[in-house]
């Protein structure tokens, strides 16, 4: 579960934290609010693609902090295991840097891939666009979702 989104000099954001709540979390305003660039913050600590466009005008590097809550039955410590990335107790910290020279990913600040972070972020986020929820209709998603609804695991 998603705790806590932070963002430095990323676009027009100068310095937020998010702190988001148990269930289900929702984002809403006017055009122009900022919701896209939280989006897109969270993609880029799930691995996306950054590119120094990204930074906010006068900084040097764009930060994206993500910290997550990992359940003891969590997907994500398989993945952080099979990778040698230790687990907290207290959870998981996923840290994007971007910069006009390049970018390093970290998660409990070990450095890592944007391989090794997208497949921790399949376990951990589904991010989803305008029309993206037709996934939900997919058949072969369904069995998925109702193990895991279920508590059964893959």
């Amino acid at each position: 579960m998603l705790k806590t989104l932070r963002i430095l000099h990323l676009a027009v954001i100068e310095d937020l934290a998010v702190e988001f709540g148990p269930g289900l979390n929702t984002l809403t305003g006017e055009t122009g609010a900022g919701k896209s660039i939280l989006v897109d913050a969270l993609s880029l600590a799930a691995g996306g693609r950054g590119d120094a466009g990204l930074v906010r005008s006068g900084a040097e590097r764009a930060l994206v902090e993500a910290v997550f809550a990992l359940p003891a039955g969590s997907p994500a410590r398989g993945v952080l295991d099979a990778r040698g990335i230790p687990v907290e107790d207290s959870g998981l910290i996923v840290r994007r840097e971007v910069a006009a020279g390049g970018g390093r990913a970290f998660v409990n600040d070990s450095p890592c891939t944007l391989g090794s972070l997208r497949d921790l972020a399949d376990a951990l986020v589904d991010l989803l666009g305008q029309h993206e929820h037709r996934g939900l209709l997919s058949r072969s998603r369904h069995q998925e979702l109702l193990d895991e609804f279920g508590g059964h695991g893959p």
